[in-house]
């Protein structure tokens, strides 16, 4: 952490990248919280990680497409010197297409958590880990093991 960036300060850009990205649909926000070789992992529908702000940017783009109505609710945010943690839950409805599955229609909301990685202000990595099984049962594209 630089000396002129707080725990405060990271706390903000993430809060803002969720609140202003997810739910004011501002792709602009991803270029003001983000590094240019940002790296994400843990995404619904790559096989590895995501590197570089252009790419992000595209996933980010398929993923409201496919629910333009998402929207993000923040429960907790824990900070810790160049480390976010937030854990949310998102919801939406299955309108576009999503990584090459056709719309369903069908509407979901799935928690997850992620661990940011901060650098200078801003993100610079992300680790996410959500409920990507659950969100396939409530698209009816796969069904419960257990049941």
């Amino acid at each position: 952490m630089s000396e002129s960036t707080t725990e405060g300060d990271h706390e903000a850009v993430v809060r803002r990248y969720i609140e202003k990205g997810y739910n004011e649909k501002d792709p602009g926000v991803l270029r003001e919280t983000m590094t240019g070789d940002v790296v994400v992992h843990g995404l619904v529908g790559t096989d590895g990680p995501v590197e570089g702000i252009d790419a992000y940017g595209e996933y980010a783009a398929e993923l409201m497409g496919a629910f333009p109505d998402v929207g993000g609710e923040i429960h907790d945010v824990v900070v810790s010197g160049d480390r976010v943690t937030a854990r949310w839950t998102i919801a939406g409805t299955h309108e576009g297409e999503l990584f090459g599955i056709e719309p369903t229609g069908e509407s979901i909301e799935v928690e997850g958590i992620a661990l940011f990685r901060m650098e200078d202000g801003m993100i610079a990595e992300k680790c996410y880990r959500q409920d990507d099984l659950g969100m396939l049962e409530q698209l009816g594209l796969v069904e419960d093991p257990t049941r």
